[in-house]
């Protein structure tokens, strides 16, 4: 799964926790359902404007963080070698 996707499930999984409809939490970030859904289904290209005010209704900030490669020695933990 993306990350984008990942935080659209948890966006999603937060706004149904505090029973709130898709156009409810448009309405408080001054957006539309049609761009909820698409932040909540991971396909959302908008401003990061929309984006970083949808993660503040709930809690969240954007942050950045730096994708590491595994090692070779982390690669073996991760497949390991069937005999």
């Amino acid at each position: 799964m993306t990350p984008r996707k990942e935080i659209g499930k948890r966006l999603q999984l937060e706004r149904k926790a505090q029973k709130l409809s898709q156009s409810d939490a448009a309405a408080q970030v001054n957006s539309n359902r049609q761009t909820i859904s698409a932040i909540e289904r991971g396909v959302y290209l908008g401003s990061i404007a929309t984006f970083e005010r949808y993660l503040m209704l709930f809690g969240y900030s954007l942050a950045i963080t730096k994708t590491k490669m595994p090692t070779f020695e982390e690669l073996d933990d991760l497949f390991p070698l069937e005999d």
